[in-house]
């Protein structure tokens, strides 16, 4: 096929790629595609955008046209041409665009990129491995491009999994091992786990959220994520991370927790005794003194700290809901359901949360569990 040098791109799909085509379709076709792949060209958006909604609705005839033009085209129309591949779900869409990752034009290259983002994960992200692993991305920024397209696609996936375990109601449940399917995704998903958490609510994923409780919601999640992904790898960072933080920072605790739970144990000890020694004065220290016994599994100390907040507010129904938790890990299944009950007389209302908590999980397989959910479900 002759190239297009010396013609306009307009000329060059008139003479050159549509007029040996007309015979191929319905008459009408061919002046159609024409006048379609030339708008690719156009400096407005919207034209360009509206060309390639038509291609689609031409279908196999107009795309294959638009394919047979691709290694010919002006930068900005091959981007356009990989964006209309991939969004047709044609097959040939996603081994183009991962050889236009080593396209010479960094735009071109960019929407690459792009336009692998748009694929489904489990779709492109083995495709893109597959290629990084056998070398037939070649260049580096095709390589680096590459890596940004999985790390996105993995942020993704910890936003929609953390999104998974969130409640409709404003509470935060949380539970030793709610991101275990998270943790069996490998040590990538670990890093993300980080990056996110560590960039805080100024992460791009957390300023996309409008709802200022929604986002605070989903950054506790992350944080309760990275206890239960974080790897032995990371402790040079979680360690040299810690000890940067001002005092105070609502961080300290998710950091000290994930590194007690790869051995580092003195972080999160230390944490604890010096809660101790103000907990007694401070019913937000005792709540919070709670809290770090149960992530250091100390479920009895747990159950008495509970119990010296009720001794002072006995009408607290998430002191009764979280001594039912610990109840219910130590194997205490009829203190665990007394709690629980005392809970929802005291205001707890949410079942939904109930059936999502992971500390409950043991009185589930109870008949009294079916009872209670039954008893109180719609209420």
């Amino acid at each position: 096929m002759r190239g297009f040098v010396g013609l306009s791109w307009s000329v060059f799909v008139a003479t050159v790629l549509v007029s040996p085509c007309r015979a191929q379709g319905p008459a009408g076709d061919a002046p159609v595609v024409e006048r379609l792949l030339a708008d690719l060209a156009q400096d407005r958006a919207s034209v360009r955008e509206a060309a390639k909604r038509r291609l689609l609705l031409v279908g196999k005839p107009g795309l294959s046209v638009a394919l047979s033009a691709y290694k010919e085209a002006p930068a900005r129309v091959r981007a356009e041409i990989l964006d209309l591949a991939v969004r047709s779900g044609d097959p040939r869409g996603l081994p183009l665009a991962l050889a236009a990752l080593d396209d010479g034009d960094e735009f071109v290259a960019r929407a690459a990129g792009v336009a692998l983002l748009d694929l489904s994960t489990s779709l492109a992200d083995p495709a893109i491995e597959k290629a990084l692993e056998s070398g037939k991305v070649r260049t580096e920024r095709g390589q680096e491009l590459a890596r940004e397209v999985l790390t996105s696609h993995l942020f993704e996936i910890v936003e929609k999994n953390v999104r998974s375990k969130m409640t409709s109601d404003s509470s935060n449940i949380f539970f030793t091992g709610q991101f275990e399917d998270l943790a069996e995704l490998g040590g990538a998903v670990s890093d993300v786990v980080l990056s996110m958490f560590l960039d805080g609510r100024e992460h791009r994923y957390m300023q996309a959220v409008a709802d200022d409780e929604e986002r605070e919601k989903l950054y506790f999640l992350v944080g309760q994520a990275l206890m239960d992904v974080v790897q032995p790898r990371m402790a040079a960072v979680l360690e040299a991370e810690i000890s940067e933080l001002p005092e105070g920072d609502s961080r300290h605790d998710a950091l000290a927790v994930s590194l007690y739970r790869i051995e580092r144990r003195d972080y999160l000890n230390k944490k604890i005794e010096d809660v101790e020694r103000s907990s007694r004065f401070n019913p937000e220290s005792s709540q919070r003194l709670a809290t770090l016994y149960y992530y250091a599994g100390r479920h009895e100390d747990v159950i008495g700290m509970y119990d010296e907040i009720l001794r002072s507010d006995p009408d607290n129904s998430i002191a009764h809901y979280n001594k039912a938790c610990s109840f219910a890990r130590m194997g205490r299944n009829d203190d665990a359901f007394r709690s629980l009950r005392a809970a929802w007389d005291k205001g707890y209302h949410n079942i939904e949360a109930m059936e999502m908590d992971g500390d409950l999980a043991p009185l589930r397989k109870d008949r009294r569990w079916e009872e209670f959910v039954l008893e109180h479900r719609g209420r």
